[in-house]
């Protein structure tokens, strides 16, 4: 064996366990930055669940309580428009608050009657909570005019006429 071969052979020994050990170090390093991203992706996710949920039971509430009216219990179409009016003015995350009755007749909004009302009314939440007489809401929609994310709570209005 030459001496030049003897002389790479020697630093092969030498230099293959530190790259090796190198090779390790940065494994192990990719390894705890991922776990880091996923914990951290894990917490904002729960964050925003947890945030998400709050809003939800907030405006479950808030329809709970707006369905004792008797504004909205008699159908007072007068009444009824200036307190969602009002209401809506207080919680501007609401695009709009409306009322409808069970046969799907506008009784009040806090804007305009809106030409698309009588096809909300076919919309799959609007129908479940019709049918179901219970709260729901629907799947995530872009509004055409401004281009956001909203959902649309609905939870049936019992009237006395």
């Amino acid at each position: 064996m030459s001496l030049l071969t003897r002389l790479l052979v020697l630093v092969g020994i030498a230099v293959l366990p530190a790259l090796a050990i190198q090779i390790y170090n940065e494994y192990e390093l990719r390894h705890a930055r991922t776990t880091e991203v996923r914990d951290l992706t894990q917490r904002y996710a729960h964050f925003i669940a947890a945030e998400q949920d709050s809003l939800v039971d907030g405006t479950r509430q808030l329809l709970s309580a707006l369905t004792q009216l008797p504004e909205l219990q008699h159908a007072n179409a007068g009444g009824c428009g200036v307190v969602l009016a009002n209401l809506n003015a207080q919680y501007p995350n609401y695009d709009r608050l409306a009322a409808f009755d069970v046969t799907g007749r506008l009784i009040c909004s806090s804007t305009r009657a809106r030409a698309s009302d009588a096809l909300e009314l076919s919309l799959p939440h609007i129908r479940t909570a019709i049918a179901d007489d219970r709260f729901e809401i629907s799947d995530y929609q872009v509004r055409p005019d401004t281009n956001a994310r909203v959902v649309d709570p609905t939870l049936l209005v019992p009237t006395r006429v």
